[in-house]
């Protein structure tokens, strides 16, 4: 392939990739200040798979299925006059009643990610996303900072907060990190109880 070739091949990928409309995900991220919610666009499968076929129109998207006793596993083969192009791998719980087809947009979502299509933030499709989300990794609580600065403020005088930011060589409550507000809100609130 010339150069030439090449800068045309990337520019319609790059063209491609201008159209294909993203939906946005909102995901759970660690942050100094604990977990918060992030909004970040995705493509969907269905978007990349347009895209696809408007970059290689005799392309073939080719998958295959197998089981074990707790999973459904797919591979994505993605091709052009018999030229592999890219290939993709995923995984679903058997329990889930559309296992294979999970697994197989996935599949596919990841090699047509791979080959470079609908990738603007990530190789993982909006329905990874989604799925990531609800497994169990990510079920943390997402602790609201404001609410535990509230709190404190609430509880502790001026004077005693002063005292504790001196403590802590930090000069304002909204800097404490999210453990330490905990601790002193629970404390007050334990000893307000006894």
């Amino acid at each position: 392939m010339t150069d030439k070739e090449r800068e045309f091949e990337v520019n319609q990928l790059l063209k491609v990739n201008d159209s294909i409309k993203t939906i946005d995900i909102k995901n759970k991220v660690k942050t100094n200040n604990g977990y918060e919610w992030v909004t970040t666009p995705y493509a969907t499968v269905s978007a990349r798979v347009m895209g696809f076929r408007l970059l290689y129109p005799t392309g073939t998207i080719e998958t295959n299925l197998t089981y074990d006793e707790k999973y459904v596993y797919a591979e994505a083969r993605i091709s052009d006059c018999d030229l592999l192009l890219s290939t993709g791998h995923a995984r679903e719980y058997k329990e889930n009643k559309f296992a294979p087809e999970v697994a197989e947009s996935s599949a596919v979502g990841r090699a047509l990610g791979l080959l470079g299509i609908g990738i603007q933030n990530g190789i993982a499709s909006a329905e990874d996303m989604e799925k990531k989300n609800e497994t169990e990794l990510f079920d943390i609580p997402i602790e609201n900072k404001d609410e535990w600065v509230r709190k404190f403020t609430a509880l502790y005088t001026l004077e005693e907060q002063v005292k504790i930011l001196n403590m802590k060589q930090i000069t304002k409550v909204e800097d404490m990190e999210l453990d330490s507000l905990k601790k002193y809100v629970e404390n007050r609130q334990k000893k307000q109880t006894n």
